[in-house]
This record gives C-alpha cells, structure tokens and sequence, in this order.
C-alpha cells in the first residue's frame, strides 16, 4: 500500500513538473515570439514612432510642433509652428523672399516620402540654386480643407510672407473641420506608442476587422458635422479676401486625382474652385499637363486614389508650384 502511494506522489509530482517545464517553455516562447514582432515592427518596418498631433480649437487640429521622427525609415521633421518645413520666423531677413504652400495631405507629403523629397522641399532646393534666400513653409495636414486653411491663416497671419499658394483638389471645397476627437481617427496619433506592435495590431490589422472602426467611434460619439453645402467655397473665397487685402499674390493650383488624371476629366468641385478664383481674378494652374508630361502611367505617381506619393509625383508636383512662382520671382 504505501509503495503505491510512493508511486503515485512521485507520478503526480512528474506531471507538476512537466507542467511547470512547458509552462515555463510556453511563457519563453512567448516573450521570444514578441520580442522579434516587435524587432520587426520597430526596426524593420519602421512603427512606433509617429507623427504627432494636437486639437485646436479654432484650426481643428494641426501637426503637434517640433517633431523629428523616423515612420517607415523616412525622415520627417515638424518646425515649431507645426509646418513640415525649415524654422520660420515671423519677421523675415528683408532680403529674403517666402512662399506659403497651403494643402491638405498632398502637400503634407506622408509618411512614405522622405522630408528631403516632398514637393515643398524640392521646391526650397531649386528656388536656391542661384542664391540661398527663399524660404518655403509647408503649411498642411491630412483632410484639411478651406475651413482649416481659413482658420490657421486668421489664427497665425500670413508670416510676412511674399507669395502664397494654395493646392486644391475637386473634393476639397466640400472637405469641412468636424471638430471630434482625435481618437476618432486612428490616423491622428497625439502620443507615441508604448510599442511598435501595439500600432501594428491596433492601427493596421485590428482597424481593419469588419465594424471596428464603426463601434469604436460610437462609443467616442464620433459624427459627420453638417454643414450647408456652400461652406466650403465660403470659407475658400474668405480666404482669398484677406490674403488680397494684405496685397500678397495668391495663385491656385487644382490638382487631378488619379481617376481625373486617367480620365482627362474633371469632377464637379474642379470648375466650382475655377469659377470662384475667376471671380476673384486669381490664376489657376492645372497639374494635369504636369503629370502627363512626367508619366502617362497612373502607378508612376499616385500610390492610391489621389496621393502622389512617389518620388515622381512629388517631382511633378514640385515642377508645378515653380511654374506657379515664375512670373513673381526672378530665378
């Protein structure tokens, strides 16, 4: 009798330890298994360091200011007043010429291009071949619109600048400032990360899972703002009145999508922006013939819908915002 009670406590504490031995192996592997995720995430793939942003509560919101950061190993870096450019003060050197560059995501650039190939730095670059003194502030977010556009040049001012420029597409005139939570987009961080992994899984694979988005943004009470239909080109043609009352030259450029660029068509809110600079005597300068002349193959420079973000569509889009500043500015 108490050989079998020997054998079986020395059976039971077997499986005890078999147990703890593959526990231990299971948490091993584990912890092995996340750390290489996130060697991959961080280093290899180039998360856990976003572009920040902040709320405003006139603006919207806007890049959060004084950032240096490494997304998908390009380099972007926000000066302190929250542009995707070089330093700029408010009172400029009398000698030296500014351009204001006025966008949405287009211009912002994204974080697949490098900070030295988006368009506006491109455009720094060959302004200053002859003499170093242009000065280019990228003034931009992703989904700005004329409301947001009108809002920071009322809240900030013109910079003393010399030249402004504004680049538009057929649906930004209807591209209106919701004023919701950043949470609400997962595309709008306002801090980093604690691990690159968290970004995959929540802003890449966990927000693609079929009414994610839909039940979080409930919760956050995240709704569409109406708005009426004119407000758009309401806020635009305010914009072009105190840009004119401060006597600085302003031109449009209208930039085609990838379906207007395929289809040498344009959408309703093209004419509607054309219309509204002609009223106001205002330039307008098209990148379709730019794009064109570039590439005839949509892939070439456009990563999706509308964004050109390739090397090439920055160029391109670089070639037109020169073209703008020709008649101004001696080169």
């Amino acid at each position: 009798m108490l050989k079998i009670n020997l054998k079986t406590i020395i059976y039971k504490k077997f499986l005890i330890n078999l147990k703890l031995k593959n526990h231990y192996k299971f948490t091993l592997y584990l912890i092995i298994f996340l750390s290489s995720l996130e060697i991959i995430a961080r280093y290899i793939i180039g998360l856990g360091d976003p572009p920040l942003y902040l709320s405003h509560p006139t603006i919207e919101y806007e890049m959060a200011p004084s950032q240096r950061v490494k997304r998908f190993h390009r380099n972007i870096f926000i000066n302190s007043l929250g542009m995707r450019s070089d330093e700029l003060t408010n009172h400029k050197n009398k000698n030296n010429k500014r351009v204001l560059v006025y966008g949405d995501s287009i211009v912002w650039g994204g974080a697949l291009i490098d900070q030295k190939n988006i368009a506006t730095e491109i455009l720094k670059r060959n302004l200053n071949k002859k003499e170093n003194n242009f000065e280019v502030a990228n003034i931009s977010a992703g989904s700005w619109g004329p409301g947001n556009w009108l809002a920071h040049l009322k809240e900030r001012g013109t910079y003393n600048s010399d030249q402004i420029l504004i680049v538009i597409s057929s649906d930004d005139w209807k591209d209106n400032p919701h004023f919701n939570s950043l949470k609400c987009t997962l595309s709008s961080p306002t801090e980093k990360p604690k691990l690159a992994i968290n970004e995959l899984f929540i802003r890449y694979f966990y927000s693609k899972i079929s009414n994610y988005n839909s039940r979080m943004f409930e919760k956050l009470d995240c709704k569409e703002k109406i708005y009426p239909s004119n407000k758009g080109l309401n806020d635009l043609q305010e914009f072009f009145t105190i840009v004119l009352k401060n006597k600085i030259p302003i031109k449009v450029i209208q930039f085609w999508d990838r379906e207007e660029f395929i289809n040498e068509e344009t959408k309703l809110g093209y004419s509607l922006v054309k219309d509204l600079a002609k009223k106001n005597n205002l330039t307008t300068i098209d990148t379709l013939p730019f794009f064109k002349k570039c590439s005839s193959d949509p892939n070439d420079l456009f990563t999706d819908y509308i964004h050109p973000f390739t090397k090439l569509g920055q160029s391109c889009l670089a070639e037109v915002l020169e073209y703008a500043l020709k008649n101004n500015f001696s080169f």
